[in-house]
């Protein structure tokens, strides 16, 4: 039952996009597709086209390592959250003062969810459905046939906090997630181009879900690496307080190596990519 939470909320986010600043409540099932989908316009203002100047040189090795390992490239965190930036700066209008973009936005909408047990084994995220709030956000249990089925919901909210340079040299942000007021997700990353290379660290909590809600284990999952034109090499290690993630500005990478325990280390020089434990 691990992530049950953790996916709801990232389909919750994923509902709210758009919606910065602003209540939303929530929509009803999407109808198929067509065939043919729109071009979605991309997002446009300072911040915005100043991240598309970051991000182009390292797009074509972050896509193609992409390809190699399927949906596990840690390398695509830089490319995916500035990305958001640059749609949550366009949306919030955001003008560079002092030489720095300062800008958040808020997203909020009531939210329901539903999902069993064998659904959650199979991580099929299909279960989980985003319905108007019926009023009672208390999680209800019960057994069917000797499945395990929980319902829940309520007051999603989300807040996207950016402190970026102008031109786009270094900067940070923080996103936290709260359900009913309660914080259900807690993630900070921070970047810098040096010599070529973006460096970046990002840390998001790591929360399990329990059959009493979403318990804190005092741990954040950390991405660190850089990403080159022509290589990138990234790093996933686990910390116990957001105290001692190193600075993308001073971090020496062969010394963060040495120093902490990778869980998994993702590496790609001389076209030739290379995944580890």
């Amino acid at each position: 039952m691990k992530k049950m939470l953790i996916v709801f909320l990232i389909i919750a986010a994923l509902l709210c996009a758009g919606c910065a600043g602003q209540k939303e409540d929530a929509p009803s099932a999407p109808a198929a597709p067509p065939a043919t989908a729109l071009p979605t316009a991309a997002p446009s203002g300072p911040a915005a086209e100043a991240v598309e100047r970051l991000l182009a040189p390292f797009r074509a090795e972050v896509n193609r390592v992409s390809s190699q390992t399927g949906e596990y490239n840690p390398g695509a965190i830089p490319e995916e959250i500035l990305t958001q930036m640059g749609r949550d700066a366009a949306a919030a209008e955001a003008q560079p003062q002092e030489g720095r973009f300062r800008f958040s936005v808020q997203q909020s909408g009531n939210y329901a969810y539903q999902a069993t047990a064998m659904d959650l084994y199979e991580n099929d995220p299909s279960v989980l459905s985003a319905t108007p709030d019926p009023g009672d956000d208390t999680p209800q249990d019960r057994q069917l046939m000797g499945d395990y089925e929980k319902d829940g919901g309520g007051l999603f909210g989300r807040v996207r906090a950016y402190d970026v340079a102008q031109d786009m040299t270094s900067g940070a942000a923080e996103w936290t997630d709260t359900l009913n007021g309660e914080t259900t997700g807690h993630e900070l990353f921070s970047f810098a181009l040096r010599e070529g290379r973006l460096y970046f660290v990002d840390a998001a909590m790591d929360l399990t879900a329990g059959l009493d809600g979403l318990e804190n284990q005092g741990r954040y999952l950390v991405a660190a690496g850089y990403l080159a034109e022509n290589g990138l090499d990234v790093i996933e290690y686990e910390v116990t307080g957001t105290d001692v993630l190193p600075d993308p500005a001073t971090m020496n990478y062969a010394d963060l190596l040495s120093a902490v325990r990778p869980l998994t280390r993702i590496s790609d020089q001389n076209g030739k990519t290379s995944l580890f434990p």
